[in-house]
C-alpha cells in the first residue's frame, strides 16, 4: 500500500537519506537542453555556475521559498 506525505512534512533531506538521492552532475544527463543552443560566453558561464552554487546551497536548508530563490539568483547575477 502506498502512503502519501505531504510534502510540507518533509525535507529534501529526508528524501535524499530515504531513497538514497543524489546530485546528477553528467552534462549529457538532459542531453535535449544542449541541442541547438548557442555556447555560452566565458561571462555567462561563470555567472551561471555561481547562481548554480548558490541555489545548490539554498537546497540544502528548505524552507526554499519562492522569494529567496529569486534573490539568490538576481544577487549573484549583480555581484
Amino acid at each position: 500500500m502506498v502512503q502519501t506525505i505531504p510534502a510540507n512534512e518533509v525535507t529534501l533531506r529526508e528524501l535524499k537519506q530515504a531513497f538514497g538521492l543524489h546530485l546528477a552532475q553528467n552534462q549529457s544527463f538532459f542531453w535535449e537542453w544542449s541541442t541547438d543552443n548557442p555556447p555560452l560566453s566565458e561571462v555567462e558561464q561563470h555567472l551561471l555556475d555561481r547562481v548554480k552554487a548558490n541555489f545548490m546551497e539554498l537546497m540544502e536548508d528548505p524552507p526554499m521559498l519562492e522569494n529567496s530563490v529569486k534573490m539568490v539568483v538576481l544577487l549573484r547575477y549583480w555581484i
